[in-house]
């Protein structure tokens, strides 16, 4: 009898568990964005992919792992536009609401972001580096935190950069939510990585002769205080060759555009900040 019992009740738990993992496939829940590993550059977007998070979430990659449709044929006016979670976006928000796609729209030029959540900015310049026909895009925009001036962001976590998709959607969604890996990344400092993003930038300014902007983005701790000092260095680097936008002395960039209460815009702060950007954008390049 105990045999008997037993033995439907597993049989029980495995329609269970098969209905579960039916249902969570058939809403999308393993259709979110796939890694590839590099040892220079850490981890980037695969090219050429595209889906709908949860059915309604959607995501596209074009064939250099940018987050558009479009192929990247710079025209006179297309920007690239670099930078980590803040350009990425990530599953939370709709391809239309991302920073690039509204950039697009907002300026009404061919935008092709460059970026993945964690990045520090040595991983953007890797990046860079390692794709130097990049250069040839007219304008370079860099949206930067404070955060992103230390030691290369390695690949580290399957559950928040996934290489292949999971076996299990049930697995890979309990370990996901229920341990919530942390997926704000502050990299840590030190004078060889300082040495290493310098030596990466000194490359970037020597061989990209287009316009280049600099955009300074507040964590919601640091909006309305002084600006970190970490950005000093990169400033110091950048003196005469960028143009600087400061969203941290921007009337228009309030706390209530961050969705998660610590660095990511909403859709409404990627609106207000696509348009900051925009502003630069319009206005006529400096002479150099």
């Amino acid at each position: 009898m105990v045999r008997f019992t037993l033995k439907w009740l597993l049989g029980g738990l495995a329609l269970i568990a098969g209905a579960g993992e039916i249902g969570l496939r058939a809403v999308g829940a393993l259709d979110f964005p796939l890694f590839q590993t590099d040892p220079a550059i850490g981890y980037f977007p695969q090219p050429n992919q595209r889906g709908a998070y949860l059915r309604r979430h959607h995501w596209v990659f074009n064939e250099r792992s940018m987050g558009t449709a479009r192929p990247f044929m710079p025209s006179p006016d297309a920007v690239l536009l670099v930078g980590d979670s803040i350009v990425y976006g990530g599953n939370p928000l709709d391809q239309p609401d991302k920073l690039g796609p509204t950039l697009d729209r907002v300026s009404h030029r061919p935008i092709y972001p460059l970026s993945a959540g964690g990045w520090a900015f040595a991983n953007e310049l890797a990046m860079v580096r390692g794709n130097p026909d990049l250069l040839a895009t007219p304008t370079i925009v860099v949206v930067a935190n404070s955060g992103d001036y230390g030691e290369i962001a390695p690949w580290t976590s399957a559950l928040n950069w996934p290489i292949v998709r999971p076996l299990s959607a049930i697995n890979y969604n309990l370990r996901k939510f229920l341990f919530k890996p942390q997926d704000v990344v502050f990299s840590a400092k030190s004078a060889e990585a300082s040495r290493r993003w310098q030596t990466d930038l000194a490359w970037l300014l020597e061989h990209y002769h287009g316009r280049l902007i600099w955009v300074l983005y507040p964590t919601l701790a640091e909006l309305h205080r002084p600006r970190p000092a970490d950005f000093d260095p990169v400033l110091a680097q950048l003196h005469g060759r960028a143009e600087i936008v400061d969203v941290f002395g921007d009337a228009r960039w309030t706390a209530k555009f961050y969705r998660d209460g610590v660095i990511h815009p909403s859709a409404t702060g990627d609106r207000v900040l696509a348009g900051i950007i925009a502003d630069q954008l319009a206005k006529p390049a400096p002479a150099r």
